[in-house]
């Protein structure tokens, strides 16, 4: 079974009809740069405390840096823990117990072999990371683009490696059961493909997300 995320929530009723629908987890953004941000109100802040701890909810956070790596970039930290969300990331030392998904964003130019490399490389250095995430470069943002990334790479990297990787970038209820026939991903993630305007959810988008990724 491929488990969904939809992330970039900033709406009780979203999230709520999120769970209703049958996603496996909800993601909440605590990077300041996003317009998906929940982090500057405490009404927006809190809510993945409303679900937790019988839904799991994931505080998605970022570093605006620049990276020297060409080949791809770690640009975010996911935690599935309801704890902790008020901290930066450099105040969360990547050794507690919390579960992690690394996100690494792919350029259409990125060779397969480099990324593979540094995946396991990112694996092997990172303790309680449990997933990688591939989604797509994006200059000015760290994720929530809707640009695609290319399938064929991802599921080349998931012929690959033993560990599991999550799809994201440019998934819609249109798409996402063919790049899961496709990709045979562990996961998919999903933002602005199920949005009527940057962190407001299309509750019928997301609803058809669901459906189209159960089906696959």
């Amino acid at each position: 079974m491929v488990r969904a995320k939809i992330c970039g929530l900033t709406r009780y009723e979203d999230a709520e009809a999120a769970l209703e629908y049958g996603a496996h987890a909800l993601g909440f953004v605590y990077e300041p740069s996003s317009p998906r941000y929940v982090g500057g109100d405490s009404s927006t802040a809190e809510l993945p405390f409303r679900f937790s701890p019988y839904a799991i909810t994931v505080g998605v956070y970022g570093e605006v840096k620049e990276f020297v790596d060409p080949c791809l970039i770690s640009q975010y930290v996911e935690k599935a823990s309801a704890k902790g969300f008020f901290k930066s990331l450099t105040e969360m030392p990547l050794s507690d117990l919390r579960p992690t998904v690394r996100a690494f964003r792919l350029k259409a130019d990125d060779s397969i072999d480099a990324l593979e490399l540094k995946l396991r490389q990112t694996f092997e250095s990172t303790p309680n990371m449990h997933a990688a995430l591939i989604d797509a470069f994006d200059e000015s943002q760290f994720g929530g683009t809707g640009k695609r990334v290319d399938w064929d790479v991802v599921a080349e990297l998931v012929s690959r490696v033993e560990f599991p990787i999550v799809l994201a970038g440019g998934l819609t209820p249109d798409n996402v059961a063919e790049a899961i026939v496709k990709v045979k991903p562990y996961a998919v993630d999903v933002s602005s493909g199920v949005e009527l305007s940057p962190g407001v959810k299309d509750v019928y988008k997301i609803r058809d997300f669901l459906q189209a990724a159960r089906s696959a």
